[in-house]
């Protein structure tokens, strides 16, 4: 892949080893209202994409099958070593373990970054599509969930090399049954908690060890597709296809030995843990200037899946909304003059009928104080304040937008999420599907990639600015992008496609910024 000055690719399918060429961004800004677009310019630096013909995930017939979901272990081994895990939709219903090496350099006349198969971990789905995998924080448990509401985590060792020799050691399985098909799964970063989110329209959170289930949430009325906790676990924000995404402030407590556990049940030791959460913030509407949008309200969301004025499947951008409608009244043109005049408010979200992917997973991005702060410096303490979301399936707040740019993702700051997106962040293709963070900082900065339809754009957050654009890769797959996931210490990036093949974009030591000590 090679970019011109334009930003216009060219596909060569010549070799392993292909380049494209970085885009930093142009200027700056703050982090505040009114939105800034991202622009991309062009620089002589570059990066290699490695594309294995290798069929990750096969169907009945032995033809490659799209990959849903990957994620790399958090640990790197010596020489580069990465693990990571891959899930299909073929219906194997089995999860694959493979690695990489990343030290940019050949051994034994053996390229790098070429992915070797380790192992799988099967009997734990029915034969069907598994649509998510995610290691846990501390690399001892492997998430897994897909059709037929099969969630399983799998319990092994924090080494990568475990997970590596999945087939020859003991891995157990506890399996956490959904009532449908589940999207999306996403860990606590501190508790032993797992969030899942399913087509019926339910979010449920369960602690692990104890297989228990803490909570159930029902207010989204359309698919779950994107679950996530922040950094610091404080806070619950889910994506659905009914066009919203609603944010939870968490407050995780312990049950008192005297009280014991609600409704008088009996717990283990490790399940005396109970989760409580505070009505959602709902973010659907661009803000019109002065207005009001009435799902900033706290409990305003109880009405909303009575009775969706839209239906399940979303509307027109430009129609209005009728929040204050009776259920059902929404779906004829005089209950849409009787709306409200504040609720003819654009959409943040694209329908299904401008999205019609599988996913809308978001992130948190945790922020640091300035990009400024010296290498080596000890990590700034995270904060739910300094955290900012980013959202994808977006469209543009214009209607009128040129057509490369009326999609993509927005970014909040979670310390006002009422003052709508500070950020936007326009796709080369289309709306987002997903966002994955580097683990860890680099040079005092955070990276993210957002995975459009056919592109991924890497982005920059720190003290001043909130996502500054630094690189961008497309026209690699065939087919729609589906998941990417970061190696930890940011020497790779990984993209899974429809078309099922991996695609390994490679940055050497220092490209993006240097590691902390």
């Amino acid at each position: 892949l090679t970019l011109n000055r334009e930003g216009q690719q060219r596909l060569r399918r010549r070799s392993f080893e292909q380049q494209s060429h970085f885009t930093p961004q142009e200027g700056r800004g703050g982090l505040r209202p009114p939105l800034w677009p991202s622009r991309l310019c062009a620089s002589e630096e570059t990066m290699r994409v490695a594309l294995p013909m290798i069929s990750f995930h096969s169907n009945e017939g032995g033809k490659s099958d799209r990959i849903m979901a990957v994620d790399c272990h958090p640990m790197i081994e010596d020489g580069g070593v990465v693990t990571f895990a891959t899930v299909g939709g073929g219906g194997e219903g089995d999860v694959r373990v493979w690695s990489v090496r990343m030290n940019h350099e050949e051994v034994d006349g053996e390229k790098s970054a070429i992915p070797r198969f380790c192992g799988s971990l099967t009997k734990g789905h029915p034969p069907t599509s598994v649509n998510c995998c995610r290691f846990a924080p501390d690399g001892a448990r492997l998430a897994s969930a897909g059709d037929r509401g099969a969630v399983c985590v799998w319990r092994g060792e924090a080494d990568a090399g475990f997970w590596r020799r999945c087939e020859e050691n003991t891995v157990e399985r506890s399996n956490l049954p959904h009532a449908d098909d589940v999207y999306d799964v996403a860990w606590h970063k501190t508790e032993d908690l797992l969030a899942t989110g399913a087509v019926d329209g339910s979010v449920n959170v369960w602690h692990v060890s104890a297989k228990r289930l803490l909570k159930t949430i029902r207010d989204h009325t359309h698919y779950i597709q994107g679950v996530a906790f922040d950094t610091t676990g404080t806070k619950l924000a889910t994506a659905s296809a009914d066009r919203s995404v609603r944010v939870y402030d968490l407050d995780v407590g312990v049950f008192s030995p005297n009280k014991g556990p609600p409704q008088g049940k009996k717990t283990k030791p490790s399940s005396k843990v109970d989760l409580s959460l505070s009505q959602p913030t709902v973010l659907r509407h661009w803000k019109a200037s002065g207005a009001k949008d009435d799902d900033d309200h706290q409990g305003h969301h109880q009405g909303h899946h009575q009775g969706h004025p839209e239906g399940p499947h979303g509307g027109d951008d430009d129609v209005p909304r009728g929040e204050g409608l009776l259920p059902g009244e929404g779906d004829d043109e005089e209950a849409k003059g009787r709306a409200r005049p504040h609720d003819r408010q654009r959409c943040l979200f694209a329908g299904e009928l401008q999205y019609s992917g599988f996913f809308r997973r978001l992130a948190f991005v945790p922020r640091v104080a300035s990009s400024s702060c010296p290498v080596g410096d000890d990590e700034p303490s995270p904060s739910p304040e300094d955290d900012i979301l980013i959202a994808p399936s977006a469209s543009a707040r214009d209607a009128k937008a040129e057509e490369t740019s009326r999609f993509g993702a927005v970014a909040f700051a979670t310390a006002d999420l009422s003052v709508g997106p500070v950020a936007y962040l326009p796709g080369p293709d289309g709306p987002a599907a997903c966002v994955r963070v580097l683990p860890t900082s680099l040079s005092g900065a955070r990276y993210f990639a957002v995975c459009f339809q056919h592109a991924v754009c890497v982005y920059r957050s720190d003290g001043d600015h909130p996502a500054t654009p630094v690189a961008l890769v497309r026209g690699l797959h065939r087919a729609a992008l589906n998941d990417v996931a970061w190696a930890r210490d940011a020497s790779l990036l990984i993209v899974a496609s429809s078309d099922g093949y991996l695609s390994l974009v490679k940055f050497k030591p220092g490209e993006l910024g240097d590691l902390p000590e």
